[in-house]
């Protein structure tokens, strides 16, 4: 018999972490995931209401949307797009682990 090596019970096979300890990591590992992917969503989400803003604030008639406010807008709607997607990937595997171990 071994010790797991996170809490300290005993564990019969081969393993080095017990059952409880993997599905407590797994859990975690989600959690972080959803929580950046968060962040990155609402990063994204800052930066095409700055976007906005700054836009509307122009003055009418003039040559068009400057290349920088292009460029962030394109970088906040792929933050938002991917923080979203990221979110919700997170979340599915976050349930459909917790459905597993149960």
């Amino acid at each position: 018999m071994t010790v797991c090596s996170s809490c300290s019970v005993e564990i019969q096979g081969e393993e080095k972490v017990c059952k409880s300890c993997v599905q407590d990591k797994i859990t975690a590992t989600w959690k972080r995931q959803m929580r950046t992917y968060g962040i990155v969503a609402a990063f994204g989400t800052v930066v095409l209401l700055y976007d906005i803003a700054q836009v509307r604030a122009l003055p009418h008639g003039t040559a068009g949307i400057p290349a920088y406010l292009m460029a962030a807008t394109a970088v906040g709607g792929l933050a938002v797009m991917g923080g979203l997607f990221g979110l919700a990937l997170a979340a599915f595997f976050n349930a459909w682990h917790k459905k597993k171990a149960a």
